[in-house]
Formats: structure tokens, C-alpha cells, sequence
């Protein structure tokens, strides 16, 4: 089908106000904001802007997710998961540069960003790639020993950089506050402890909803692109 730009730009220009103000929390603020407005797009939405660039480069965002604690909850074993089955992988392709994959999670909902740049001359391929792995990702989902590994790691992580509240003040000084409220090194274990398998894979599967999906192109649009 094609989407036009006018028939979604307000919903584009909201969205795309909002993630950038979201990136911007997430880099800049020493607090972590768990109350973002939940944003959605109803339809796949493609952007782009032409620049004289001799790179392509591509901004895939999935805004949707559960509501309340799952989404929130379980993002950095996505985030975990997808660097090491996506971005890993994408690196080993030639003419691709700065894949980044990013999952910044709100009290009410979580958020999927993957971008990438690649050579003009190979970027619908590259793009393409892409989008099948995660495609792949979304329908053959995540083995349950895989998100034991995950778990695992990410419990390892929390424990060796966060040992309790007085060290975290001791390296942190100002940053004490995580989340909104001060780090329990017990709480947070058993927080991980009590995550499941099911849960992971069903928040994983409302994330990679490709029919709520932002692609944001910048440079040379490939001749014949087709985003969805």
C-alpha cells in the first residue's frame, strides 16, 4: 500500500517529538522518567529526507509495547538479546556502519530502536537484511535457554556494578537515585529472579509489532524502496 506522509504527519510529528525527547531523558538526565506518555502509530509510517550523502542511513523504531511493568521490566534482556542476534551479525556485513540497538523502557511502555547506516549503493540490501532478521527474531521467538542465559547475565551485571546502596553512592555521588527511588541491591535480584520465560517472550513478540512500525530514512533514498 502506499503510505503517504500527509496522511500520518501529525501522528509522525508527535511521535517523533516524543521519542527525540525520549532520547534526550535517556541520555542527558541523571533521573531515569517512567511516565511517558504511551505513543502508537496506527500503520507502518515511512519518512524520509534526501541528502547528498554517499551513506544511507536508517532509523527502524517500534513504538508499541504491554502496558504497566512487563514492558518496563523486561527491556534490557531485550535489549540484551537483540544486540548479540542482530547487531552482531549486521556488523559482520560489508558497507554497514553504527548499528546501535536501543530499548528504552517507561513505567507504561517500552520502546525498540535499531539504526544503521550503510553505502548508498548497498543500502536496500542492507536494509533489507534487517528487517528479515527481525522478522525471523519475531516468528521463531526466543528459546527458553536462551532466556535463562540472559537472566543469568543480567543478574551477574547488577550484582558485580552494584554491590549496595553505600557503593553506589561512593562511585555515583549524585547519581544515588536510580529509577526514581533509591537501589536495593536485594530487591533487585529477586526482581530479576522472578522473571519468566513467558512473560519475556510475550513482551518481546507486542515489541516487534510490524505493523506499528517507523522507518526514518536520511541520505539517498534507494531507487524503488519499499519499507514494509
Amino acid at each position: 500500500p502506499d503510505y503517504k506522509i500527509t496522511d500520518s504527519l501529525n501522528e509522525v510529528t508527535g511521535y517523533i517529538n516524543n521519542y527525540f525527547y525520549s532520547r534526550t531523558i535517556k541520555l542527558e538526565s541523571k533521573y531515569k522518567c517512567r511516565s511517558v506518555k504511551f505513543v502508537s502509530l496506527n500503520q507502518p509510517v515511512y519518512v524520509s529526507k534526501p541528502k547528498s550523502l554517499n551513506q544511507t542511513r536508517f532509523q527502524i523504531s517500534f513504538p508499541s509495547a504491554p502496558y504497566v511493568s512487563t514492558g518496563y521490566k523486561y527491556s534490557k534482556l531485550i535489549e540484551t538479546y537483540l544486540t548479540y542476534a542482530l547487531r552482531e551479525e549486521v556488523l559482520k556485513l560489508l558497507n554497514v556502519y553504527g548499528v546501535n540497538v536501543s530499548v528504552i523502557a517507561f513505567k507504561n511502555n517500552g520502546r525498540l530502536s535499531v539504526t544503521f547506516a550503510a553505502d548508498a549503493e548497498v543500502a536496500e540490501e542492507r536494509y533489507a537484511a534487517v528487517i528479515n532478521r527481525l522478522k525471523q527474531i519475531a516468528s521463531e521467538g526466543v528459546s527458553e535457554k536462551e532466556f535463562n542465559v540472559l537472566k543469568n547475565m543480567y543478574e551477574t551485571t547488577v550484582s558485580l556494578y552494584h554491590e549496595s546502596s553505600t557503593e553506589i553512592a561512593y562511585r555515583f555521588n549524585k547519581w544515588l537515585l536510580i529509577k526514581d527511588e533509591l537501589f536495593n541491591l536485594n530487591t533487585e535480584i529477586a526482581g530479576i529472579n522472578a522473571m519468566t520465560y513467558e512473560n519475556f517472550s510475550y513482551t518481546l513478540n507486542h515489541i516487534l509489532d510490524f505493523n506499528k512500525m517507523l522507518v526514518v530514512v536520511l541520505g539517498k533514498k534507494p531507487d524503488g524502496f519499499v519499507p514494509f
